[in-house]
């Protein structure tokens, strides 16, 4: 398909503009014409008016010099007449916005995957009522869905109704979880997008206003997928919704968009709005739940979450740290929530001021050490050395904040509490070597802390273990708590 910027540069220049006629007299055979383009079987309502008007757009795609270049005539033709339109268009000679449905439709179908909108220049503007009137629109938007089908299992009729309560409440936890299941099935057709990004470009505040003031997640989802990532979380940082900010960070970095990068100016513009959330306590907590406990969903925030942490307040940054699922994970079974964790860690570490991350550390240090791999699932036992979600954090804690002496120390608690271990009456031989493991995942911190002096390794890479004794020269012991030598064992450094 050719470029459309040659086809809008010809669009404004003289020439015939033609409209989409057959799709004109359609409308105006409805009682509702404009509700009937917004439907999601748009195709079918009018299925026989957009073929009449549009079939050259296939012409277009595949083959746009045949026939003498005629499908690119006529798309001119259509664009042109949007662009007359819309600088011209009054409410008083539209009541039944039959003209502007036709108008959106024409410029979503001629554009295909291209937003024109943001192609057009400021002389292209449409007039202000145009504008006015499809703020209006947005903002008295609703999505009723309905169970014609009296064989519709209970269980969904059960989902959508907690899915609604979880949206009235404000559960963005809830609402993380629940979405992906439904977002397939959600259709907005082809105009509320083109609604939504023709405001975007023409009447950014107007649409700041109409969104703000919608009561439904599906909507806010619904004007965030219709957006570039520039655009929606500029309209982000804009709003004060909660619901529309909290969907806008979410399409953003949801892995149901597939395994979206954000580029550095987006970044940006993520990190300011994680800042301008966390000013919110309540928002910053919902949003924590709802983001961090399964960060390895959402890879694109981790950046941009560490940067943030770097300039919040010392209370939401413990927000954060409370928010991590203490998690064990065996060597054998690495973690893809500790790696997110360690980029968004990293990324705070290098932007935070010393005393800023002095305090989130102490905070990290202060939860897992009162957990210490013990509050594990009832049944699970650690048969091996664990690595724990706040490594990167408490390893951070040990080599920055800890002296050497004080990291000595604790090293030597643990070697008590090792001996100790043999002189203790255990349940079963299962209990002993969850024991024995449990100290020797607590020992990886202080001895992993006493050899990174530098910052290349803060999380402790899952190819190294720290002993206190040389276990490759004591067989009994090796037997005894079934210590596999896979990697080569290190000694205290």
């Amino acid at each position: 398909m050719l470029s459309l910027e040659s086809i809008l540069t010809d669009a404004r220049g003289a020439g015939d503009a033609v409209g989409p006629t057959a799709l004109l007299a359609s409308l105006a055979a409805v009682d509702v014409p404009f509700e009937a383009l917004l439907s999601a079987d748009v195709s079918e309502k009018f299925g026989n008016a957009l073929q009449q008007d549009f079939s050259f757009l296939n012409l277009l795609r595949y083959a746009p010099d045949a026939d003498g270049g005629s499908a690119r005539r006529r798309c001119t033709e259509c664009i042109r007449w949007v662009l007359g339109t819309i600088s011209r268009w009054h409410l008083a000679n539209d009541m039944r916005l039959e003209v502007l449905g036709a108008v959106l439709m024409t410029s979503r179908l001629c554009a295909g995957d291209v937003d024109l909108w943001r192609l057009l220049n400021d002389d292209d503007a449409p007039s202000a009522e145009f504008v006015k009137v499809l703020s209006a629109l947005i903002a008295k938007r609703e999505i009723a869905y309905r169970f014609g089908d009296p064989s519709t299992p209970i269980w969904q009729h059960e989902f959508m109704q907690a899915f609604d309560q979880a949206d009235a409440t404000e559960d963005w936890n809830k609402i993380a979880a629940m979405w992906p299941r439904i977002a397939p099935a959600v259709e907005q057709g082809l105009l509320f997008p083109e609604m939504v990004r023709c405001l975007a470009r023409f009447g950014f505040a107007q649409l700041v206003e109409a969104a703000d003031g919608l009561k439904q997640v599906w909507l806010a989802f619904e004007i965030a997928k219709a957006l570039p990532v520039g655009q929606r979380l500029s309209l982000a940082i804009a709003s004060s919704s909660a619901r529309l900010r909290f969907c806008c960070a979410f399409v953003t970095v949801s892995r149901l968009n597939g395994d979206a990068t954000l580029g550095p100016e987006d970044q940006t513009l993520l990190t300011e709005l994680l800042v301008a959330v966390s000013a919110s306590m309540d928002e910053w907590l919902k949003w924590m739940q709802a983001l961090n406990a399964y960060p390895v969903r959402y890879p694109a925030l981790q950046r941009p979450l560490g940067s943030a942490l770097s300039k919040i307040s010392h209370d939401a940054g413990c927000v954060y740290i409370d928010s991590i699922e203490l998690r064990s994970s065996g060597l054998s079974h690495p973690d893809r929530c500790r790696d997110a964790l360690s980029v968004c860690l990293r990324e705070f570490s290098e932007k935070a001021s010393p005393e800023h991350r002095a305090e989130i550390w102490h905070q990290a240090y202060k939860r897992w050490n009162s957990w210490q791999f013990k509050t594990l699932t009832a049944g699970t036992y650690l048969s091996e050395i664990n690595r724990s979600s706040l490594d990167f954090a408490v390893v951070s804690y040990a080599r920055d904040i800890l002296s050497a002496r004080e990291r000595e120390t604790e090293i030597e608690k643990l070697q008590t509490q090792f001996i100790d271990t043999e002189q203790e009456w255990y349940r079963s031989e299962t209990d002993i070597i969850n024991e024995f493991n449990r100290l020797l995942s607590i020992h990886q911190i202080y001895a992993h802390a006493q050899h990174a002096s530098d910052r290349t390794l803060d999380a402790i890479p899952d190819t190294l273990m720290y002993y206190p004794f040389d276990v490759s020269q004591m067989l009994y012991l090796r037997i005894k708590f079934r210590i596999s030598l896979t990697l080569p064992p290190r000694l205290n450094p």
